[in-house]
């Protein structure tokens, strides 16, 4: 864990190269101990770029001590504030491919990867606990490169609950959910009645980051943590992401059931921790009424706030959403266009502070489990929670410094608690993690990635951050790197629990060195076969943190493609302002499946390799 009061910044080292064609950047990676950098400690050289968050930090890093151009660069992470430091293990992280940290609040790491060949897709990928062993959690998760956007959104109000857009072979966009930090992404059912078209299969479509690039009149979903549950989106029911004009949906479960709210595209704002929504129209440019709702918006409220022509820009209110101010920006419709600025303070009209008459208990994920035996409802990661919520009818403020009351109680583990292991996988339509056909090598490849030990188990793995007791267990057996990773001088060793036989020492000699053998060969062939790629493609690595402006021609393909979809065809020229930007280094990306529900898993080896 990073210390609360340590800096971490990266010092420029210079250029490493005169050549152009060889021009390297680098810095190095530096933690100061205090605020005037009388102390300071190296953590890497070499490194790209790096991000923190929680327990993680990652770094961007070439593996060369004198890095060209053309130099291995890969991705580092570490649990213990900069310590020591292992490389993330992704099956896909080579060659030419794009890749992005997506989040890494909820103890485990969120990573798009791109598919070969510049598609503008790829694949979204969970961490185990430490953050080293990767493995598939989303298909075609839609991160385009010639825009660098992403979709991916974290629901801060639910825990475990995240968005992301996926891209069918036929160029749709579509909106996925998850519910369990991405072991399983489904689509999102619509409230009953909204969609016209029933010869369609027919989702909730949420706009994010994407359509906004677009042109689509919208804004991204927002939530906050002190109001539980609660999200409103721009969003329609249909097949696909279109560019129709959006409604305001609203969902106050975390997702699970959703309900349309307003009208047409809206600025939108939580307030007094979810007990106050407002919103203002993008109909007019200069627009003079604000609405406001009490009730978790089924009844709104509109005030007017000015007689004034003065062109909007912008609805602001205090980060974290507990105040019940609201700022309004605009200019006036003159040559001087002055900006002028309306505060509106809602706690004059909602004078009444809540008591406890006005909350009720809410336990989030009720809808999860409901169908399994009791006791397992609303358990999410091995924890069940009950929240205290303002009542959907109460006219009151929570107030500045409400916080939110919750108890915990640990559940007992089942299947659910549990996700394939590393180099298993759950095919669609089934629960069972089953070997990866074809994973063959990746021993091979740990051991050159310095690791020593590994637990690899039945196929199952406990999920990071599950807090589950007692219940269903997988018991795994355990391979000794070490023994396997030392080449010619011990062979691989099992540990089973079944006791060893004696057996004859010619027969055991000559079993020794037939593996030492295949062993080198396998190494050898290893990196032959590296070899020859490199000098076959020439491999280039872009990297998130390097905001890279490279002249290559990026996935012109899917932006003629997607181009000719109805996603970009709205006839709305007035774009809304893209609200907070999401730059390449950090963001996320999102992919689907063509199926109703993705069945997919997370990997939680890493704390058993790093042992």
């Amino acid at each position: 864990m990073k210390e609360p009061d340590a800096i971490f910044a990266m010092v420029g080292t210079g250029i490493r190269h005169a050549f152009m064609s060889n021009k390297v950047i680098t810095f190095t990676l530096t933690k100061f101990a205090d605020v005037d950098a009388s102390s300071n400690e190296v953590l890497y050289k070499n490194v790209i770029g790096f991000g923190i968050q929680g327990a993680f930090i990652y770094a961007s890093v070439y593996m060369d001590a004198n890095p060209t151009q053309t130099s291995k660069k890969a991705m580092m992470v570490s649990t213990n504030g900069g310590k020591t430091w292992n490389e993330a293990q992704l099956p896909t992280l080579d060659g030419d491919r794009f890749y992005s940290v997506l989040d890494m609040s909820e103890h485990l790491i969120f990573m798009h990867v791109d598919n070969p060949g510049d598609t503008g897709s790829g694949t979204l990928y969970t961490s185990a606990q430490a953050g080293v062993v990767y493995s598939e959690s989303l298909l075609h998760h839609l991160y385009p490169n010639f825009n660098s956007v992403t979709d991916f959104y974290k629901v801060e109000s639910m825990r475990g609950v995240y968005l992301a857009s996926q891209i069918n072979e036929d160029k749709s966009i579509h909106t996925m959910i998850t519910y369990n930090r991405g072991a399983n992404w489904q689509p999102i059912i619509p409230p009953q009645g909204d969609c016209k078209d029933h010869s369609k299969a027919c989702q909730l479509q949420i706009h994010n980051i994407f359509s906004i690039s677009k042109g689509v009149r919208a804004k991204p979903p927002i939530s906050t943590a002190n109001a539980p549950g609660l999200v409103l989106v721009h969003a329609h029911a249909a097949d696909a992401l279109q560019t129709t004009l959006p409604n305001i949906y609203i969902t106050t479960d975390g997702g699970y059931n959703w309900r349309k709210t307003l009208d047409g595209p809206h600025y939108y704002q939580i307030t007094d921790s979810g007990g106050l929504l407002v919103a203002v129209s993008t109909k007019q440019s200069m627009p003079k009424h604000i609405k406001f709702s009490t009730d978790e918006g089924n009844c709104w409220h509109d005030y007017k706030y000015t007689d004034e022509d003065i062109v909007f820009t912008g609805l602001l209110t205090e980060p974290g959403g507990r105040s019940m101010t609201v700022s309004i920006w605009g200019y006036s419709n003159d040559q001087q266009r002055q900006w002028v600025v309306y505060v509106i303070n809602f706690a004059d009209v909602i004078t009444k502070k809540c008591t406890d008459t006005d909350y009720e208990i809410w336990k989030p994920h009720s809808e999860m489990r409901r169908h399994e035996k009791e006791g397992v409802e609303g358990c999410l990661l091995g924890l069940k929670q009950s929240f205290k919520k303002l009542k959907a009818d109460s006219w009151c403020q929570n107030g500045y410094e409400h916080d939110v009351e919750k108890t915990e109680m640990s559940c007992r583990c089942t299947r659910e608690d549990y996700e394939c292991d590393y180099s298993f996988y759950r095919p669609p339509s089934t629960d069972d993690c089953v070997r990866e056909p074809g994973f063959t090598g990746k021993e091979v490849d740990v051991c050159l990635r310095g690791h020593e030990e590994v637990i690899i188990t039945e196929g199952y793995r406990k999920i990071p951050g599950d807090v589950c007791t007692g219940g269903v267990t997988f018991i795994g057996k355990k391979i000794n790197m070490t023994a396997m990773c030392s080449v010619g001088s011990k062979m691989l060793v099992m540990e089973m629990e079944a006791p060893v036989q004696k057996a004859d020492h010619s027969v055991v000699f000559g079993a020794i060195i037939t593996v030492v053998v295949i062993l080198i060969a396998a190494v050898s062939g290893y990196f032959l076969y590296k070899m020859y790629l490199l000098q076959k493609h020439k491999v280039v690595y872009r990297y998130s943190m390097l905001n890279q402006t490279e002249g290559d021609d990026y996935a012109n393909e899917l932006e003629n493609a997607l181009t000719q979809q109805t996603l970009y065809e709205d006839s709305d020229d007035e774009a809304l302002p893209h609200g907070s930007a999401m730059q390449k280094g950090s963001a996320n990306r999102t992919t689907t499946r063509t199926k109703s529900k993705v069945k997919s898993f997370h990997d939680d080896s890493d704390d058993d390799m790093l042992e």
